[in-house]
């Protein structure tokens, strides 16, 4: 890794101009349609430098982020920038694969998570997404065993273990087996939320993919504190609903993330390179409209 601060800017400014981001943006512009997305990049950078920018990019664009970024350790070679909502888009991750030869590029498709740079999931994935699965109604039986399991410990301890500063936790997904719509079982986790006098600020249904496999999930992006509670379900005909073993998992933290991030070097942005990224974002050209 040889590149210098000037040649770090100029080839920022020119990525934020380039088609996998511009094509990214139409892809994430159709409002509440698309219910997630990641896009996927090579480069040297530090995912807080880029998570800078990219926060500096909508607000440019009248769209300013919504809630505090995080940074997510998934290996030592890949990072990411996790949790970017702007103002009436959905949220969305920025995945870096180490490169130091690359300041900032495209990721080769065949790196990903879903073999492409950029991925979106919609109403109409989704819908697809459900027709493999025969989901039961909810009974007023089963509405017991429902709400026993968000009034439980189960799932209150998974948004207890997000709030623990003291462990540093940034993302763990809970784990369940039920046989019923997760756009069904969503209303009852809000309310359980609002019993706690949690803010919610958005629920999805939505999947991620893992050893190129769909795993569906429901994610809540709460308020204060700004945490996102993740409940990955898996379909079984035999039960209602019910915490799986283990019941939590993919768990990361504040010390993997520091690991991680000084496992490998660098290009990290002087405080005068990062203004002048951001003095190149023209709000008369960027501004959109949703």
């Amino acid at each position: 890794m040889n590149f210098n601060q000037v040649q770090a800017v100029d080839r920022i400014i020119k990525y934020f101009q380039e088609e996998q981001w511009l094509g990214f943006l139409d892809d994430i512009r159709v409002g509440d349609t698309v219910r997630h997305a990641h896009i996927y990049i090579d480069s040297c950078l530090s995912p807080e430098d880029l998570g800078q920018i990219v926060e500096a990019y909508f607000q440019k664009m009248n769209l300013p982020i919504q809630r505090s970024l995080k940074h997510l350790p998934i290996t030592p070679d890949m990072l990411n920038v996790y949790n970017i909502m702007p103002k009436g888009m959905c949220h969305f991750e920025f995945f870096l694969r180490y490169n130091p030869d690359t300041i900032i590029e495209p990721m080769p498709e065949k790196f990903s998570r879903e073999h492409k740079n950029a991925s979106t999931w919609d109403d109409r994935f989704m819908e697809k997404h459900y027709k493999q699965y025969a989901f039961k109604k909810i009974t007023p039986e089963a509405e017991k065993d429902i709400r026993d399991y968000f009034w439980g410990d189960d799932f209150r301890y998974c948004y207890r273990m997000m709030i623990d500063e003291y462990r540093g936790l940034i993302h763990t997904h809970g784990l369940i087996e039920t046989c019923y719509h997760p756009e069904e079982l969503i209303p009852y986790a809000v309310e359980s939320f609002r019993e706690m006098n949690v803010e919610v600020q958005k629920a999805v249904s939505v999947v991620f993919c893992c050893a190129g496999k769909d795993i569906p999930k429901m994610v809540f992006l709460l308020g204060s504190p700004e945490v996102a509670v993740e409940i990955e379900w898996h379909y079984n005909p035999n039960v209602t609903i019910k915490a799986a073993d283990p019941r939590f998992f993919r768990i990361a933290d504040a010390g993997m993330y520091t690991k991680y991030l000084a496992a490998r070097e660098r290009l990290l942005l002087t405080k005068e390179s990062i203004s002048a990224v951001i003095a190149s974002f023209d709000t008369d050209t960027s501004e959109v409209t949703i």
